[in-house]
């Protein structure tokens, strides 16, 4: 094996395990510590929030699914304050017209709302009129 420049094979099955376990645990830490770094950015967050609006339209059956991660993210960097109440704080999306009433998951029906915004409209219309993105 030396001669090749190869290691030389473990001996012992279980020291094998334990240096392969060590080694993979090293590599979860630095791609978990990857993903939340990523997570915290711009992108990370438009992501996040575009694959969560898709899960919740392929539950309701929306007809129209189209909403994409960049969409999402020139949504947050146009805005970053709630359509209802104008907090900065705990930002997501809402849907105009909800899902539950037959609302599409397109960047037509997507306004940015706060949390509490949101829980509070639940399945009704908005709250107030909002002004909607036009995509050109």
């Amino acid at each position: 094996y030396r001669e090749r420049g190869m290691n030389m094979p473990y001996k012992n099955p279980e020291d094998r395990r334990a240096s392969e376990r060590q080694r993979w645990s090293r590599y979860a830490e630095r791609s978990h510590e990857r993903k939340r770094q990523f997570s915290r950015t711009v992108e990370g967050r438009a992501q996040q929030i575009a694959r969560s609006a898709r899960r919740e339209g392929k539950k309701w059956h929306c007809t129209l699914n189209d909403l994409t991660a960049r969409q999402v993210e020139q949504l947050l960097r146009f805005s970053s304050h709630c359509s209802y109440c104008g907090t900065t704080e705990r930002i997501g999306i809402d849907h105009v017209e909800p899902f539950s009433k037959g609302g599409a998951n397109t960047l037509q029906n997507i306004v940015l709302c706060c949390l509490p915004c949101n829980l509070k409209k639940h399945s009704r219309g908005p709250l107030k009129t909002v002004q909607l993105f036009l995509v050109l």
